[in-house]
């Protein structure tokens, strides 16, 4: 069996090969997550859901023909009402592997695939928890999906600052060792 790791770093080889020079983007992100939480990973070994505020940034290059290739990192930040709850905290590392394409007139819509490294940290409520709080720390890596909408034509009508400037939803899910993971988040991508 192929690591998915190994596999992206076999397609970037070729894919340099083939296409001609790439252009280079950069986004920064700032957005919410669902960590959904179940078995040997809660504290109380049942399911556990947890919701997060999220920031994150990618770099990539764009070739020619409209393959990209991406490295993103993310941070979630799980939520609990003064400490009441349990909550999480997740950080990722992504390598994504993916084709650009248009919709309509400055529509761009990319899918991606690829490999994440995953650190997720808990930390026990104390609402109904008459000891000490317990904390967890794990890592693990699992397959990533993602699909990334820019908006251009929005971008150069109404904010005319930088000609090579877009905003964009940023969407990822895995379903991890943890559980599952879900984020959507907003974001401006910068070419050069």
């Amino acid at each position: 069996m192929i690591r998915p790791t190994l596999f992206i770093i076999a397609m970037m080889s070729s894919m340099m090969v083939c296409a001609e020079l790439p252009l280079f983007y950069g986004s920064a992100q700032f957005g919410v997550s669902r960590i959904k939480v179940s078995g040997g990973y809660t504290f109380n070994d049942y399911n556990d859901s947890s919701g997060a505020t999220e920031f994150g940034w990618n770099l990539g290059s764009r070739f020619s023909n409209n393959i990209i290739l991406e490295v993103s990192y993310i941070e979630s930040d799980g939520h609990s009402f003064a400490g009441a709850g349990d909550s999480y905290d997740l950080k990722q590392k992504h390598v994504l592997i993916g084709y650009s394409f248009r919709l309509g007139s400055g529509l761009r819509v990319t899918p991606k695939v690829g490999t994440t490294e995953w650190r997720i940290k808990g930390r026990e409520g104390v609402f109904l928890n008459p000891g000490e709080e317990d904390e967890s720390d794990n890592n693990g890596s699992d397959v990533v999906y993602a699909i990334e909408i820019n908006n251009e034509a929005f971008t150069k009508k109404f904010f005319r600052v930088l000609p090579a400037y877009s905003v964009g939803l940023h969407c990822s899910w895995t379903n991890t060792d943890f559980g599952d993971y879900f984020s959507a988040r907003l974001g401006a991508t910068f070419q050069y």
